[in-house]
């Protein structure tokens, strides 16, 4: 037995409490935000991996979606300065 659309968006946000599209991108900003932060894969490797297909659009997103461009983001999570216990991840935007 097979679901309607409408039904399975209606499912998926009852359980998730995300749409559909809505949590897809909250993976790939967490998935981001992972890359980002470990390593020193350049920002376009890391729009390519996740599937954009130019980096403009990825730091967009990311803008979007975080709040800074991904280099910004970058900075801010390699500070040696940072407090142990600070995360510098922030929530992603709803």
């Amino acid at each position: 037995m097979g679901l309607s659309r409408s039904r399975f968006y209606d499912l998926f946000q009852v359980c998730t409490g995300r749409s559909p599209r809505a949590y897809l991108d909250m993976l790939c900003v967490e998935s981001a935000i992972s890359k980002l932060s470990t390593g020193r894969t350049r920002i376009a490797d890391v729009s390519a991996e996740l599937g954009f297909s130019a980096q403009s659009n990825f730091t967009r997103f990311f803008l979007n979606q975080v709040g800074i461009p991904p280099s910004a983001y970058r900075r801010a999570a390699s500070r040696p300065e940072a407090e142990p216990d600070s995360d510098p991840t922030p929530e992603p935007r709803s």
